[in-house]
């Protein structure tokens, strides 16, 4: 059974997800991931013990930013995730569909709803390039959390956002650390792409994913960070979320000496814009 995640409790702006209980196992992780990705999320487990049903989810459907409906067969033959989706449609909420399956939809949920552009599980190999696409969304930005420990001055200070972030980390509050982490690698730092692709191989404050920190290791790798690569050349020769790949591990195992090589040489600087493509900043961080 899938780690349930926290409801989002707050007055700020947040997404209704509605799934079928019967789906958990493919709803908790995706819930996860995108809080991970610092969305504000309320689903049900939001309830508290002797709370009404048809008084609590019409309150979080009216005072929800945008609902995200899991859709499944089971979904459509739940009468209460059916009474959500048609209430948030009345309501005039943005309304975001992920279909779980291929399945055939009843007529009437098509009729409703089919005009809905809508993304499909099926249609990503990789969860974390839907969570991704989920999570940068125009319709869902106002949900997104600001990370509170970066100063405005600091706003755009790659290096200062991620030295904060390895203090964190330092101190085992990896959830805070990952997300400071995500933001020092939104502004192209490679040592913070590098420890957020660590984070997601060791499940440190992110739900583990082999497939996340491939992703992210790619991205430090391309900057220019010697050990993103030496991991790469680790996951390509054993298949560690993707599948084995003798020449890429091969391409990357020798861009890394050639990086290590010329830093120690005179030439390296040179050799680095010439050949390799990379800066003395790039290779620096």
């Amino acid at each position: 059974m899938s780690k349930k995640p926290l409801a989002y409790r707050g007055g700020e702006p947040y997404v209704f997800v509605s799934y079928a209980h019967a789906d958990s196992e493919l709803a908790y992780p995706l819930i996860s991931g995108l809080q991970e990705r610092g969305l504000r999320i309320w689903f049900d487990d939001g309830m508290d013990v002797g709370d009404l049903w048809d008084e609590v989810i019409p309150d979080h459907v009216e005072h929800c930013a945008a609902m995200l409906c899991l859709v499944s067969t089971r979904f459509t033959d739940s009468n209460n995730c059916l009474d959500e989706i048609h209430y948030a449609k009345e309501q005039k909420k943005e309304l975001l569909i992920l279909h779980l399956e291929d399945e055939d939809l009843p007529r009437s949920f098509r009729f409703r709803y089919g005009r809905f552009h809508a993304l499909r599980l099926s249609g990503y190999s990789d969860r974390g390039t839907l969570l991704n696409k989920l999570a940068s969304t125009q319709k869902l930005r106002c949900c997104l959390n600001q990370v509170q420990a970066v100063s405005q001055e600091q706003e755009n200070d790659a290096e200062g956002i991620y030295q904060k972030g390895v203090a964190l980390f330092a101190s085992h509050s990896y959830e805070a650390a990952a997300n400071l982490y995500r933001k020092a690698a939104a502004l192209g730092h490679p040592g913070a792409m590098f420890d957020l692709g660590y984070c997601y191989a060791n499940g440190h404050g992110v739900t583990q994913s082999r497939g996340e920190a491939l992703e992210w290791y790619i991205k430090a790798a391309k900057k220019g960070n010697v050990m993103a690569m030496r991991n790469l050349v680790v996951y390509y020769t054993n298949g560690l979320g993707v599948t084995k790949d003798p020449k890429r591990a091969e391409y990357w195992r020798n861009r890394a000496n050639q990086i290590e090589y010329w830093k120690s040489s005179t030439q390296h600087a040179e050799y680095l814009k010439n050949s390799i493509g990379l800066t003395e900043t790039d290779i620096s961080r």
